[in-house]
């Protein structure tokens, strides 16, 4: 799997091509990350609203440019005329998955997500916690109620939770069946901070934690 992370404020156009080129040259499975970074660092600024609105509109673009050959679009931030990817990504659609935990981002995960980021960031990977009273369960039922509101399944958006190499084999199998026993599809791993010094060490954490995780 191949994560590529789109920030709010980087134009559309620019990026596409980027998926669309691992997927044509890697033959690889994709998913596309809109980070929430940029909505934070202006959260206390009254530009966030158009933020968000911009956000939304790069969620149908990149959509519209993946899948079809031919695309014209005009919205608030984005103009294309008869434009379009050739060829089209091998994968289609490409996923797009959210972090944040916040009810306005929760509701716009509902309304048109593919899967859910949650608990665990890249400023603290060890020390990242639910943000509601009650934890992970409450924190999916709660987006399983605005899956309702928003019309869509269940199992519409996959849910990723993250754990630390430093927590040890024990804890990541636990963690494991905790997030699968609350309907979790996805649990990656952190190996920041883990005193490891080279790409191959890297490796090798992921390979120890694959192993220690339950069939």
């Amino acid at each position: 799997m191949i994560r590529i992370n789109l920030l709010p404020r980087e134009r559309v156009q620019r990026r596409p091509i980027a998926p669309r080129l691992l997927l044509v040259v890697v033959g690889a499975a994709l998913l596309v990350v809109v980070t929430a970074a940029t909505l934070w660092l202006n959260a206390r600024n009254a530009a966030v609203k158009a933020e968000v609105a911009r956000v939304n509109e790069q969620i149908e673009v990149l959509r519209a440019l993946w899948t079809k050959p031919l695309v014209n679009f005009t919205g608030r931030y984005h103009r294309i005329v008869d434009a379009g990817l050739n060829p089209l990504p091998v994968q289609r659609p490409i996923p797009i998955w959210m972090g944040g935990e916040s009810e306005r981002v929760m509701r716009r995960i509902a309304r048109m997500g593919d899967g859910w980021i949650l608990g665990g960031t890249l400023r603290s990977p060890h020390a990242r916690h639910p943000q509601v009273s009650g934890g992970f369960a409450v924190m999916v039922e709660k987006l399983r109620g605005f899956l309702r509101e928003a019309g869509r399944p269940q199992d519409a958006v996959g849910l990723e939770r993250r754990v630390a190499y430093p927590a040890g084999p024990a804890k990541w199998a636990s963690t494991a069946e905790e997030w699968r026993s609350l309907g979790g599809t996805h649990l990656s791993l952190s190996t920041m901070n883990a005193g490891l010094t080279s790409p191959d060490a890297h490796i090798d954490a992921m390979r120890r934690f694959r192993e220690a995780l339950p069939a």
